[in-house]
């Protein structure tokens, strides 16, 4: 009984392991298709940054660049355009506000040097007028040139909140790039949760696509011993790493899509209870199988359609949250079952209790 439990576990964790995986690698195309990080550092500079030319000037400063210059754009087809539109729509339903900015480049990343680089030397033009200046003469400069450019601004407050303790000049850009790096920080959090959420959509319309459905695939490997063989077979090498590699999907889009189908192919490959069934022969059979998508219909079902839906949404919800927790949280766990499994295996030849109770 403790075998065949875990051997479910088993046929159940590698499911979530093996999909978590396609999901990730489709949020991998979502992602860079849409440019979502360059979109999501963007959208953070414009909400702190409420000044236009201010703005405008940082963005496309050649240190940081995330920006096309005027110069760089050219006006593109219609067809662009619409596509263009399509995916201004698409980012704005991830990273609300995004759709806004046009021309936003790759650039995802601004260390904090630099940004407090071009940020002090956006605000003191010549520094060599602050040579004869003391150090708290010099912070007291640098503050009074920040309100004369970004004035009656939230990044006004928040810079002089930031440099008020600062000593000396040096101090003041230490303090700025670590202000800097903790927006960052939250940035990034905030992205995670945002990809969490894209990993939730994606994995419910993978779950439906496949008609992955938790509650039926745990039934049949239950009642069905030679597929638990197959699919613990499949764990254990899985279990070894050879399966991992599949999980990085973060490269050039045609890779990334090749790899995709590779592991959708090596998980259809396990013959588990997915997908859907297409003019079933036995129609007794039939209304019976969780597979059958006519048992949606209240007229080929009318006695058991609502029941039939109500149960295929619960396993799929169930399957959907599983694959949120991501493929390194279900690979540790498919180790620790497939060790389990083994010391279980090992026990009756030893005579010794599987985990170390007393004979």
């Amino acid at each position: 009984m403790g075998s065949a439990i875990i051997e479910v576990g088993l046929g159940l964790v590698l499911t979530y392991f093996v999909l978590s995986v396609v999901v990730t690698q489709i949020n991998n195309l979502i992602i860079n298709g849409l440019n979502l990080r360059a979109e999501n550092l963007r959208a953070w500079f414009h909400r702190t940054i409420t000044d236009d030319f201010v703005r405008y000037e940082v963005l496309a400063h050649p240190m940081i660049n995330m920006a096309e210059t005027q110069s760089a754009l050219k006006r593109p087809s219609r067809l662009r355009r619409i596509l263009n539109g399509l995916k201004r729509r698409m980012v704005g339903l991830l990273i609300p506000g995004a759709e806004q900015h046009y021309s936003t480049t790759d650039v995802s990343y601004v260390s904090p040097g630099v940004l407090t680089n071009v940020l002090v030397n956006l605000f003191i033009e010549d520094k060599e007028a602050l040579v004869e200046l003391s150090d708290e003469d010099k912070v007291k400069a640098l503050i009074a040139a920040m309100k004369d450019r970004i004035e009656d601004t939230p990044l006004e407050q928040t810079l002089e909140t930031v440099l008020a303790t600062a000593r000396s000049l040096q101090d003041a850009e230490a303090k700025l790039a670590a202000w800097f790096d903790n927006a960052m920080s939250n940035l990034s959090n905030l992205f995670k949760r945002r990809v969490q959420f894209i990993s939730f959509v994606v994995g419910m319309l993978v779950s439906i696509a496949l008609n992955v459905d938790t509650l039926h695939l745990a039934r049949t490997l239950w009642n069905d011993p030679a597929m638990r063989e197959t699919v613990v077979f499949a764990a254990e090498n899985a279990a070894r790493g050879q399966l991992v590699e599949m999980a990085q999907a973060d490269g050039e889009a045609s890779a990334d899509i090749q790899r995709l189908r590779d592991t959708v192919q090596t998980f259809l490959d396990l013959r588990l209870p997915i997908g859907w069934e297409v003019n079933p022969s036995d129609q007794a059979v039939a209304l019976g199988s969780p597979r059958n998508a006519a048992n949606f219909s209240p007229v080929v079902n009318p006695e058991g359609w609502l029941g039939f839906l109500v149960l295929k949404l619960a396993g799929w919800l169930i399957t959907s949250f599983a694959i949120m927790q991501g493929s390194d949280f279900w690979f540790n766990l498919l180790g620790r079952l497939t060790s389990a499994r083994a010391a279980i295996a090992k026990a009756p030849e030893s005579g010794q209790p599987a985990f170390g109770g007393q004979g």
